[in-house]
């Protein structure tokens, strides 16, 4: 489980921009991971789009290890 984002804890939310993002690499990275592309796995997808918002929600690029 990952820990929670300071700015969460505090009742923060991204912008409509950050959370467009999201849900926009979600979708289509999520589509490769379920179409079993060999390029595309489940910890990419996550480091990916952990890097990709990062900055936007000012925390650090380097997606958390459990």
């Amino acid at each position: 489980m990952l820990p929670p984002l300071a700015g969460a804890a505090q009742g923060a939310r991204p912008d409509v921009a950050t959370r467009e993002q999201i849900v926009a690499l979600r979708d289509g990275l999520g589509v490769r991971v379920m179409l079993a592309d060999p390029h595309v796995d489940l910890p990419t997808v996550q480091s990916t789009i952990w890097s990709a918002i990062a900055p936007s929600l000012g925390i650090s690029p380097a997606f958390p290890e459990a």
